[in-house]
């Protein structure tokens, strides 16, 4: 009987090894989905690599990255900024690995943490290849939205005026068009200070600046009659 059961338990422990796949083979298997854009089954063999006895130490920054970016791709954004948090602490591709964690809180729904992420990628990466493209350009239409309500409405309120035909009705709308032009161009301003030759920027700016004068001409002809 216990010779019986020695048998089957020696068995059973040959199956589970057989099973068992190396961490070489995890590795290789993954890095086949990978090329196959099957970042699913990527995910699962990559995290089963880094947990194997026999990772190599070696690989732990580059598939601890590939780990977070699969999850990503799959949607699984919690896994995604665990693996890519780790992979900032590491100083592997922090500054790419920085940007995925922002575009999974974006896509979490987190709005508010993703543009506070990227602000702090514009501070902290300026030398990356991603900065102008990605961090930057984030930022910068970021603020041109935040000025775009502001500066419109400023715009909708100046046009009423122009054609209100009444001075009184005109002084008082242009006033209002100029409070709502200064909402905007604190937004304006900071996109400028961002991206200096950004052209809508720089036009709003300028109708801002040629309205409010001729706002101000016009009061002075009326001092004056």
């Amino acid at each position: 009987m216990k010779k019986t059961l020695l048998i089957a338990l020696t068995m059973m422990c040959s199956v589970v090894l057989m099973a068992q796949e190396s961490a070489a083979e995890l590795k290789n298997a993954g890095n086949a989905a990978y090329k196959l854009k099957d970042y699913k089954i990527a995910l699962e063999k990559y995290v089963a690599y880094l947990a194997h006895p026999e990772m190599l130490e070696d690989d732990l920054k580059t598939y601890t990255y590939n780990c977070g970016y699969c999850a990503y791709k799959v949607d699984d954004f919690e896994t995604a900024i665990e693996y890519l948090s780790k992979s900032v602490d590491l100083d592997y591709k922090p500054d790419l690995a920085s940007y995925y964690i922002a575009l999974s809180k974006k896509k979490s729904g987190d709005e508010d943490a993703y543009i506070e992420d990227m602000k702090m990628m514009v501070v902290k990466y300026p030398k990356s290849k991603y900065y102008k493209k990605y961090f930057l350009s984030a930022v910068v239409t970021h603020y041109a939205k935040l000025a775009a309500e502001p500066y419109n409405k400023g715009n909708e309120i100046a046009s009423q005026a122009a054609t209100s035909g009444d001075a009184g009705v005109y002084l008082k709308k242009m006033k209002d068009a100029i409070a709502k032009w200064e909402e905007s161009k604190v937004h304006f301003e900071k996109v400028l200070e961002l991206d200096g030759t950004n052209p809508a920027a720089t036009a709003a700016l300028a109708n801002i600046q040629s309205q409010v004068k001729s706002y101000e001409s016009y009061k002075l002809s009326l001092k004056e009659n």
